[in-house]
């Protein structure tokens, strides 16, 4: 038998008072690092591999809750943690330096406080800026000193408000962020990272002794900006390709997003080619057949302002003069000529305005004139009146829309005009969909705002409105009348009325499209339309009757006859007024139905003529045949275009590859896809 000599080596240590008190070996390691920690995990979890798998919504997930399930506390931090101790800590400290303009510093109060009081608290303590102003003043050794290093040098007292010199310790200085398009505020940042022991405002803005008005103006002469010969090059460009008003847009996309060191010199030096088109503006559309320099490059810069003060700035913003002469274009009863300058429309002349809005009148039948009065005898009223306009297509809703727009606006007011949907928004005058024209969110709920700046000038505008027409507001979830309500009641200084007190025209036709609820059943659609908002109570419905659409003066009597009968067929199939028809199914008119029903039936009675000669553009025109599928349409198309006499010539599509796409699909495979919006190929 071999034997094999064994020493300590090849015996675990043991600790024999553990083993015998609970009967079994147990291993013994000194708890000296860690690692411990996982080992004692590991061996105690000994076993197959497995994993643990959570199936859950990738956008609901509680970091808080997976941090307390998952983190693991050893006992040292659990007492370290009862002791109260810090767990955490900063070295060195962070002092944050404020940031702001000439009395425009942040002033901190509860609405218990009397105005007064704040007023004189805010005057009499100091920021961390005008403080440090006045320890330059005070300490010669702080005029060596940046403001961002200050605090490594100086402690801010805040119950004193005041900079004294540094005993002991050590602290960073930052200074609060802002960026470009912050304007004066980014200048003065600017200047205070290069110029020590300024002592006022009016000190920061002072360079090789001369005082500039603003701090742009000062960074330039300090030499903090860059050069602008790359606009300068660009806009000589433009002005020999670009016409007047795409030399504009250039412009006003320079000044707000490219940050130009000096704004007025590029103006100064191209506002002639800028203003290229202006003349022929003031004599046609002002009528001001001579024109002066003054008038024409005040008409230009009141172009200029209307599209930068999208973006929230104005000319003042750039160190650019203002217009000298006054156009009605910032104030214009056109609000959305205003915003939509950017789409080439002009400005109309408030005597044409008014010139059609008594036209118009003069076409109004009595229930679209009594809709007229009721509105404009709301408008100058203190209360809030809100209308809906309601009836099926054709009945002249947007005649009087329009007629309303012209109305106030050719006295000088401004009239707000939005829709719904972009197609709706085209068919008023100078309107825009209500996102582009409130800012609404893509994602909004109940408690939503718009993003519009109680400051800015799209807020003035609305804050001296006098109507806002909605169309096609059944559309529109709840949600966006009730953000755009909020948003007009704070803008507006009204909180206790709705639309801060503006009178509002909605129209539209609730037989129509409701709101898109994605994946929503009947009820959730119903739930989000605006008659479940709480503005709804306080609408006046006015209705209108006559379906003009339908009764052209091209038609016979019969026709009109026979058209007024289909309307009132559709309209009682849209409200569900089927008894009037039959009890149990709709039961369509003789003039509507064919004796066998084929669809080559249907192709024939609309489509008869086309055996015997080619058609007019006017006859196809007024023909067309409707099916909800694509395959439908084509197979249709190719039946009709068998009629047509002659014969057929196929053109092909052109194929282009995009991105190296074409390995990915083959040409045979794209070419039988049928796309909605796109010609069957």
């Amino acid at each position: 038998m071999r034997t094999f000599r064994y020493d300590n080596r090849w015996v675990i240590p043991y600790n024999p008072f553990l083993t015998k008190r609970y009967s079994c070996h147990i291993n013994l390691e000194i708890f000296s690092s860690i690692q411990a920690v996982k080992y004692l995990y590991k061996y105690v979890s000994k076993g197959p591999d497995h994993a643990n798998l959570l199936i859950d919504d990738p956008l609901n997930i509680d970091e808080v809750e997976i941090y307390l399930d998952t983190r693991y506390i050893s006992a040292p931090e659990a007492t370290w943690r009862l002791l109260g101790n810090k767990m955490h800590d900063g070295s060195p400290p962070i002092q944050h330096l404020q940031l702001h303009l000439p009395y425009q510093q942040s002033v901190y109060f509860s609405v218990e406080d009397n105005l007064q009081d704040i007023v004189n608290r805010a005057g009499s303590r100091d920021t961390t800026l005008t403080a440090y102003f006045k320890a330059n003043s005070k300490y010669p050794s702080a005029r060596d000193i940046l403001y961002q290093d200050f605090p490594s040098y100086f402690v801010f007292q805040r119950k004193e408000c005041e900079w004294t010199p540094r005993k002991q310790g050590v602290s960073i200085g930052r200074i609060y962020f802002c960026g470009p398009k912050s304007c004066e505020r980014f200048y003065e940042r600017l200047l205070l990272l290069h110029i020590k022991g300024a002592t006022s405002f009016d000190s920061l803005k002072t360079v090789n002794r001369i005082l500039y008005s603003t701090f742009r103006e000062a960074c330039n002469a300090k030499g903090l900006l860059a050069s602008d010969d790359e606009w300068k090059e660009v806009l000589e460009d433009g002005s020999a390709m670009l016409t007047g008003f795409q030399q504009r847009l250039l412009f006003a996309v320079i000044l707000t997003d490219c940050n130009p060191a000096e704004p007025n010199e590029l103006w100064e030096q191209f506002k002639m080619s800028i203003t290229d088109d202006c003349i022929h503006q003031l004599i046609h559309k002002y009528g001001i057949p001579n024109a002066t320099i003054d008038q024409r490059l005040s008409l230009g810069l009141s172009f200029i302002q209307a599209i930068i003060q999208q973006s929230g700035k104005s000319l003042a913003d750039f160190g650019i003069s203002q217009p000298v002469c006054e156009f009605q274009l910032i104030n214009s009863p056109a609000y959305g000529n205003d915003l939509n300058y950017q789409n080439n429309q002009t400005i109309e002349n408030p005597t044409v305005l008014r010139m059609e809005a008594q036209r118009d009148l003069q076409k109004c039948n009595q229930l679209q004139q009594q809709a007229v009065n009721t509105v404009l005898r709301h408008i100058d009223l203190p209360n809030t009146a809100l209308f809906f306009l309601d009836r099926p297509g054709g009945t002249g809703k947007t005649f009087v829309e329009n007629l309303l727009l012209n109305t106030i606006r050719g006295e000088g007011n401004i009239a707000i005009a939005v829709a719904s949907s972009g197609i709706a928004a085209t068919l008023l005058n100078s309107g825009r969909t209500t996102h582009s024209a409130f800012k609404i969110s893509i994602d909004i709920d109940k408690d939503s705002y718009c993003n519009i700046p109680k400051n800015s000038l799209l807020a003035k505008q609305i804050q001296n409105a006098k109507i806002l027409i909605w169309d096609e507001a059944p559309m529109q979830h709840w949600h966006a009348f009730e953000a755009v309500d909020r948003t007009l009641r704070d803008i507006r200084n009204s909180p206790l009325q709705a639309f801060g007190g503006l009178t509002v025209l909605f129209a539209g036709d609730f037989r129509q499209y409701l709101p898109i609820v994605p994946c929503g059943s009947h009820g959730q659609i119903v739930a989000s339309c605006l008659k479940k908002s709480y503005l709804w109570t306080s609408v006046t419905s006015l209705q209108l009757q006559e379906n003009y659409r339908l009764l052209g003066s091209h038609m016979s009597a019969e026709e009109q006859r026979d058209a007024t009968e289909y309307a009132a067929f559709v309209l009682a199939i849209v409200e569900k007024r089927f008894q009037e028809y039959a009890i149990d199914k709709i039961q369509l008119p003789k003039g509507l139905q064919l004796p066998n029903n084929t669809l080559e039936e249907r192709i024939d009675s609309v489509c008869g003529k086309l055996k015997e000669a080619l058609p007019t553009s006017q006859y196809l025109v007024e023909r067309a045949i409707l099916a909800p599928r694509n395959i439908d349409v084509a197979n249709i198309n190719n039946m009709v275009l068998d009629l047509l006499p002659g014969e057929s010539t196929t053109y092909f599509s052109a194929d282009t590859v995009i991105e190296g796409a074409a390995e990915l699909y083959s040409s045979e495979y794209l070419n039988s896809l049928t796309l909605s919006g796109m010609s069957y190929h």
